[in-house]
């Protein structure tokens, strides 16, 4: 039974016996206050912020490259307008439904 005892001491952290854990307050530790209300000053932590680098060729620039932005350029602004064309075309045909309704 001693034996027992004994395992349940080794997984039970919390246990009287420990030393460690028999005051409730560490007067060495200096993150903790003694009663006081002022707060810690303790140095942040912080990570190096990621810094977000265009792919700038800093070199001359050939006429396929002018082409292919000015084709990517015009397919943004294209499919823009037609989404806008089919939004528009599905509020008034959503109105006329409404409309419709109201009439009958």
């Amino acid at each position: 039974m001693s034996d027992k005892n004994e395992s349940t001491d080794a997984a039970n952290p919390d246990n009287e016996k420990n030393p460690e854990n028999t005051s409730k307050h560490d007067s060495s530790n200096p993150a903790v206050p003694d009663g006081d209300t002022e707060s810690v000053n303790t140095p942040l932590l912080t990570e190096p912020m990621e810094v977000h680098h265009h792919a700038h060729s800093h070199g001359k620039k050939n006429w396929k490259s002018y082409i292919r932005e000015f084709l990517m350029l015009f397919l943004a602004v294209f499919c823009g307008s037609l989404a806008e064309y089919q939004l528009e075309h599905k509020i008034e045909r959503d109105r006329a439904h409404e409309l419709a309704k109201k009439f009958l």
